[in-house]
């Protein structure tokens, strides 16, 4: 997913860890501020961040209807 197609409240992952974030704020410039299950925040590069598979099989759903 590039950096426009995540919104605030979208689930991603983060490539090097496989762990599901869920985006709180997010930059024009590339930066996504994601909270962890357990309360923790941190800033990450939106291009280290993939899309949940949950979330690609919804869009899809949506897509072909």
């Amino acid at each position: 997913m590039t950096q426009s197609e995540y919104k605030v409240g979208d689930r991603a992952l983060v490539k090097t860890t496989g762990i599901e974030v869920s985006i709180s704020q997010i930059s024009e410039h590339g930066f996504a501020i994601v909270r962890f299950e357990c309360g923790y925040e941190r800033m990450l590069l939106v291009n280290q961040l993939q899309a949940c598979c949950h979330q690609a099989s919804n869009s899809r759903r949506t897509q072909a209807a």
